[in-house]
């Protein structure tokens, strides 16, 4: 936009502000507006008068009761409340006289209330004097008559109450002397004690005459003052007020319209200078155009008559101006065009439809293309040389014969190869379903055996009478057949990957627990070979978030499996950070003190007893960069407060290189009286606030996730292929352990789930595993998924039905599994070995769930599924299908054969009775918790010196030894010897070391005594 156009949208934008305003400002009045604020103006008034009547009233007992009052100030200050909604068509000079008036009024209005209030107490008290005085005078003539002189009192008390009841009336000085004589006659006659036992009447009655006196004047004055208020004055200034600017606002209005009007004509004649002005523009570029282009162009009249021919016309038709300019159409060119030109010309105007056709024009003996545009006088019609074009298609026209003989032959050839491409495609996919049959069948053929060891294993678990060599042995056939399926599943894992099959099952879940269990289930394994496992999260790092739970748990399972295995001392550290937030904790160090308040105290090593349990906070003038915590001291900092502060992007963690070494702290320089536990700040604990609450939420919606080992590190070389599935390690296959398809599967479930995995290997060994993925953030009150710790079902509640459960298996060893897991509790169990004997003893016996499998002889559980839901009260029967498949794919089919649901082989034994819980309401008794119950603590309960003896003599010596020294680093090393079949061992010892229990290992290999 140039410097003209930008000046002329200016002066339009200007002239359209200008305008609007205008139009703005010449709005009428709105009447319905102005009327109800008159109206209330009116309103005020009428109430003003009604208050000050009732006033009157009250004065002289012709209102007898006081609502009115309240009645009428309520009323008086709605309508003050409404007057202080001032119209809008009132300027702001007005709007401000008027609120002064109004607020001036409100006071008015106050001091008239609070001078009611007086009236009403004044008032009551004397009319309560008033009325009370002819009942006491009464009395008092009643009492005296028989007394002498009775006649006279009588006179003076019913002058003396008369004169009373006047002067209530008006306030003549001559009554007030009458009242004070008659007064002073009574008291005299009081004196003479002439009323005996009825004085106290007197006394009374000369009470209630004083009062009056004394409250009249004060009644009088308050109504006085109460008619005064200049509330007539106000409202009558505010009216006037009210008025003049509002017939001022009238008088602007009318002002602004007539400019508005002017304005708008002026507008208008200059929108039609410039409407005109460019029509004028538009025809004479019209006419350029028309005269550039290379096309001939003839417009005509609704007479037919050429209007206008542009050179090229003149040139291709080979004709003058003065011969074509004005004249008809069909004259000029009669017997030159063919009849089809004239046909075309006329259907064009008559249809109003644009006609395109060729045209032989023959003095010249060329073909035209001519395209005839009706409009609403008249038509254009523009003709394109085309002769060349007609020749070129003829040439065209043979070569495409001879192209069509080619292309049909190709054809020909064409269709052999389609065939036999659709024969290798037909292969391809009966590999691919032979495949998929392969898996599902390998899939169902291994789950059932292992269904069956780990099921046995289970319910041989459950037998207290085995002694511990049995139960180490059942715990080593347990992890074995777990490792088994773990080794079937990443196989299907990765055949489903390569199929594409693999979705993101997002659910809501508390990301602080899925990471504090995954510690507590790899610890035990990181401490039996001496391994620091540490899970550090930050502060800021959502607490409740929504993902695939179960991709994101076993992605951190296989890393973490991977790191402790292939780790042989040192520590495995899993980081958890938002994307926008770098922590300056590295692997080794873990920890970063800052100023601990002990007056100049250089320290290297900082030994905090267990026992202690010191809570470090902020310290003023201490030396420290660094907290070193040492293993063979037995020491345990309890939640410091880890300074967490960023790192530059890109750099990583620091280093031990990077992080300054004191020195000089002995174990008793720090004495728990020179700690400051007042200055403990609990808003930098390592797992958010003090109060367990959430954290702030992040900014982005990613979040980080680091594992770093000190291990032996990677060979470069390898690093790339080491995501490919079935690669491993020089490492890994000198381990023999594992199939190469953890990282494999691990990266695939990352990119599914929105990001990517990097690994890199440090100089001077250990590796780095860094992924991010995309979350959303999901509120505590969301539907979050949680897991509760389980217990040992060991019999049934009482008051419950006798529950009928029917096993439909056609394997023998599935069948007795569940029989011998459900009729210990109580449960009543029948047998089926398929489907068809399942639906008879279903019609017979009416059981209230069924355990389905689904792969059986004679008939499937999909079939007898269908059948026993067909019925009215297979309904109502719940039935749970048993499946050794591993797709997901299946549950679809399983559920639309009218499954209630479907549990996978091998099952845990918690599954198979929280579904019966779930469905039929089924009540449990469990075995009694004990504090720290655990496999790891009756491991270690069990230890004994005869648990010990598997070992070399020379081997417990040396474990004395290093009990002695406490020497924890060596205690690792020699669990480390410990066989694998006698992992129970080296478990409960190292949870021993774990809990600075050396002591229990020195009572179990100290040497006998002589």
């Amino acid at each position: 936009m140039n410097k003209t156009q930008l000046l002329k949208l200016l002066n339009t934008l200007a002239a359209i502000i200008l305008l609007a305003f205008l139009v703005r400002k010449s709005l009428p009045i709105n009447l319905e507006e102005h009327q109800q604020y008159q109206n209330t103006l009116n309103q005020q008034k009428e109430i003003d008068v009604i208050l000050n009547q009732d006033i009157i009233k009250s004065r002289y007992d012709i209102l007898t009761y006081y609502d009115p009052f309240v009645k009428h100030l309520s009323q008086l200050k709605d309508t003050q409340n409404s007057l202080k909604i001032i119209p809008t068509f009132i300027n702001q000079d007005g709007s401000k006289k008027l609120t002064k008036i109004l607020q001036k009024k409100l006071e008015i209005i106050n001091q008239k209330e609070k001078l009611i209030e007086r009236l009403k107490f004044q008032n009551a008290i004397l009319h309560n004097s008033l009325s009370y005085l002819p009942f006491l005078t009464n009395e008092l003539v009643k009492s005296t008559s028989t007394k002498s002189g009775s006649h006279y009192l009588e006179v003076i008390l019913d002058e003396l109450l008369k004169n009373i009841l006047l002067y209530n009336l008006n306030s003549d000085q001559e009554l007030e002397a009458l009242i004070k004589d008659n007064m002073d006659r009574l008291l005299q006659i009081k004196d003479q004690n002439y009323f005996g036992k009825d004085e106290e009447f007197i006394d009374l009655a000369l009470s209630h005459y004083r009062r009056i006196m004394s409250n009249k004047p004060q009644v009088d004055e308050l109504t006085q003052q109460l008619l005064q208020l200049p509330t007539k004055q106000l409202n009558e200034e505010l009216d006037y007020v009210y008025n003049l600017y509002y017939y001022q606002a009238i008088d602007t209005a009318n002002t602004y319209r007539f400019y508005a009007y002017s304005w708008l004509l002026i507008l208008l004649a200059w929108i039609a200078y410039l409407i005109i002005n460019n029509l004028v523009k538009a025809n004479r570029r019209t006419i350029n155009i028309l005269e550039s282009i290379t096309d001939a162009f003839i417009a005509l009249n609704d007479q037919w008559q050429i209007t206008y021919l542009n050179p090229q016309a003149f040139q291709m038709l080979q004709s003058q101006p003065e011969q074509l300019l004005n004249q008809n159409l069909e004259e000029v060119f009669s017997g030159v065009f063919g009849s089809k030109f004239y046909q075309e010309c006329h259907r064009a105007v008559a249809a109003q439809v644009v006609v395109i056709f060729e045209e032989y024009y023959l003095p010249t003996k060329r073909w035209f293309d001519v395209k005839a545009y009706p409009g609403i006088n008249g038509l254009s019609v523009f003709f394109h040389d085309i002769t060349e074009r007609k020749q070129a298609s003829r040439v065209l026209q043979q070569l495409n014969e001879d192209l069509e003989a080619r292309v049909e032959e190709r054809t020909v050839q064409l269709a052999e190869s389609m065939k036999e491409a659709e024969k290798a495609r037909n292969k391809s996919e009966e590999a691919n379903k032979a495949k998929s049959q392969f898996l599902a069948n390998m899939s169902h053929e291994l789950r059932t055996p292992l269904n069956a060891i780990l099921g046995f294993t289970q319910l041989m678990n459950r037998d207290s009478s085995l002694n511990q060599e049995h139960q180490e042995y059942l715990a080593i056939i347990s992890r074995s057949g777990e490792h088994l399926l773990n080794l079937i599943n990443d196989i299907l894992e990765m055949s489903k990957i390569e199929a594409g099959q693999i979705t993101v099952n997002q659910t809501s879940f508390d990301l602080y627990r899925l990471l504090d269990s995954l510690e507590e289930m790899l610890r035990l394994r990181a401490s039996s070979k001496g391994l620091q496992l540490i899970v550090y999260r930050e502060p800021e790092l959502p607490r409740y978030v929504k993902t695939d739970q179960g991709k994101l748990r076993q992605i951190l399972i296989n890393l973490l499996g991977n790191a402790i295995k292939f780790t042989q001392e040192g520590s495995v550290t899993l980081r958890v950070v938002p994307n926008n937030k770098k922590l300056q904790i590295s692997g080794s160090d873990q920890l970063k003190v800052d100023r601990l308040k002990v007056d100049r105290l250089n320290v290297g090593r900082l030994n905090v007893d267990r026992s202690d349990q010191l809570k470090v906070g902020r310290y003023d003038q201490l030396n420290v960069d660094r907290l070193n915590v040492d293993r063979s001291d037995q020491l345990k900092v309890d939640r410091l407060n880890v300074v967490r502060e960023a790192w530059p992007k890109g750099q990583g963690f620091p280093n031990n290189q990077q992080l300054a070494t004191p020195t000089n702290l002995q174990p008793t320089n720090l004495q728990p009286t020179n700690l400051q536990p007042t200055n403990l700040q609990p808003t930098n604990l390592p797992y958010g606030n003090a109060k367990g609450e959430q954290p702030a939420t992040l900014t982005g919606q990613t979040i980080t996730f680091e594992i770093e080992d000190t291990g032996p590190g990677l060979d470069p070389a390898e690093i790339d292929s080491l995501f490919e599935a079935f690669v491993q390690t020089e490492i890994g296959r000198k381990s023999e352990q594992g199939t190469g398809l953890g990282l494999s599967i691990s990266r695939q479930f990352v990119k599914l789930m929105g990001g990517d995995i990097t690994l890199s290997s440090p100089l001077g060994g250990g590796t780095i595993v860094t992924f991010d993925i995309q979350i959303s953030l999901a509120g505590a009150g969301a539907d979050i998924q949680t897991q509760h710790p389980t217990r040992s079902v060991i019999g049934l509640a009482a008051d419950q039905p006798k529950y009928r459960i029917l096993v439909v298996e056609d394997k023998w060893e599935s069948r007795k599994l569940l029989v011998k897991l459900l009729e210990p509790l109580g449960f009543e169990v029948r047998e089926a070995e398929n489907g068809k004997e399942g639906v008879a003893l279903w019609s017979s016996w009416e059981p209230h769930l069924i355990w389905m499998d689904m792969r059986m002889p004679v008939m499937d559980g999909y079939e007898a599924t269908k059948q026993i839901k067909a019925h009215l009260k297979g309904q109502a029967t719940v039935i749970i299908a048993l499946t050794a498949s591993a797709f997901n794919e299946e549950r679809s089919l399983i559920l639309s054969a009218g499954c209630d649901d479907f549990v996978r082989k091998p099952f845990q034994e918690e599954e198979i009775f929280e579904t019966m819980a779930r469905y039929l309401g089924v009540r449990y008794v469990y075995e009694e918790e004990t504090s720290a119950t655990s496999p790891q603590r009756s491991a270690t309960e069990a230890l004994t010196r005869e648990a010990l003896a598997v070992m070399p003599a020379e081997w417990v010596a040396q474990l004395y030894q290093a009990a002695n020294q406490v020497n924890n680093q060596r205690i690792f090393q020699l669990i480390e010897q410990i066989p694998s079949e006698h992992d129970p061992l080296a478990i409960a010892l190292a949870d021993l070391v774990r809990n600075f229990r050396c002591d229990k290992i020195i009572d179990l290999t100290e040497p006998p005594t002589s």
